[in-house]
Parts: structure tokens; C-alpha cells; sequence
């Protein structure tokens, strides 16, 4: 993983890496917040290497977040950018933890960010991240299958199929 603001102090150009990774055939997985992720510098990164596939980790980084998301929305550009992709983590990563655990365990208030993602990038560039093992302690592995599985976001035919495999499949060539 490499960080949209990561420089190596080695390099006389910290796209170095991001290029070489590009020319190996290698997936950079690149983690950060959004405002990171929004801002020129990482875009002209992406812009300078074209044959690197570059998958967003964790929705760009928002996290639990209220309106407005200026940062995210901004960060969502990138998805202008062919060799680009988004991991789409489970609901605990974007919503608080219900105060009591019911048998059902259900989140309220979700924001739109699933749907906005979905929007920008589209099913076959978005891929499930489980963030286990940090999600054990949130909602549970099973948890963010099944909230991103269940999503209204994804309900079209085949989106889960993307997004829970076939996306990953063709971004990393398994």
C-alpha cells in the first residue's frame, strides 16, 4: 500500500514507484482520506502514470462523515481516471456503531456514500474490503459482506457480482 501523499526520500520523483509498479504489472493499492485523495497533487500522480492499475482503499479514506462531502465528492473525480478502482468497505467503516447490538444488527443513518461511489465509478470498478481484521470489532466479517451485499446501492442485476469478485478477478488478474 502507498499512500496518495507518500514520498520516498530515495527517489528524485516520488512517481517513480507508482510508474515502475505501472511497467511491472503490478496494482498499487493506495490508501489515505479524502481529502488526500481530492486534492491536484494525487491527480497529477494518476495522470503521470496511465499503465498503473491504481485501486482506492477504504471509499477513498471518508470515514464517518456528515454533509457536506466536499472532500469525498472532489476525491471521486479520480474516478475520470480509467485505471483507477474503489474498495467498498462495510457499513461500520462509514457509520456509527449502534449504541445496543440488536439480534438483527442494523444500521441507521447511512450516508450516501456507497451511492455516490457507485455513481462516479460504477460496479465493475468497485470491489468488497472486509478491513478484517479491524472490522472483527466493529460490525464482524460477516457484517460487511452482508451490508454490502444487501445494499440498496447495488441492487441492479450483476452489481454485487462486481463488486464482490469480478471486479478484484480483472483489477489483479487472478
Amino acid at each position: 500500500r502507498i499512500g496518495p501523499d507518500d514520498e520516498f526520500k530515495s527517489l528524485t520523483d516520488a512517481t517513480d514507484i507508482w510508474r515502475k509498479a505501472g511497467d511491472l504489472n503490478l496494482v498499487v493499492s493506495s490508501i489515505g482520506d479524502d481529502k488526500n485523495f481530492a486534492s491536484d497533487k494525487f491527480k497529477r500522480l494518476v495522470d503521470s502514470c496511465p499503465n498503473t492499475s491504481i485501486v482506492i482503499e477504504h471509499l477513498a479514506g471518508v470515514g464517518i462523515t456528515t454533509p457536506p462531502y466536499t472532500n469525498y465528492e472532489k476525491a471521486l473525480e479520480i474516478s475520470d481516471r480509467p485505471n483507477t478502482s474503489i474498495k467498498v468497505p462495510g457499513l461500520g467503516e462509514i457509520t456509527p456503531r449502534p449504541n445496543r447490538l440488536e439480534p438483527e444488527f442494523q444500521f441507521h443513518n447511512v450516508p450516501p456514500l456507497f451511492e455516490m461511489a457507485y455513481d462516479s465509478f460504477g460496479a465493475d470498478r468497485m470491489m468488497w474490503g472486509s478491513d478484517y481484521p479491524p472490522s472483527a470489532g466493529r460490525e464482524g466479517y460477516q457484517n460487511t459482506l452482508e451490508g454490502v451485499r444487501n445494499h440498496p446501492a447495488f441492487a441492479k442485476a450483476g452489481d454485487t457480482e462486481w463488486i464482490l469478485g469480478k471486479t478484484a478477478e480483472r483489477v489483479w488478474g487472478f
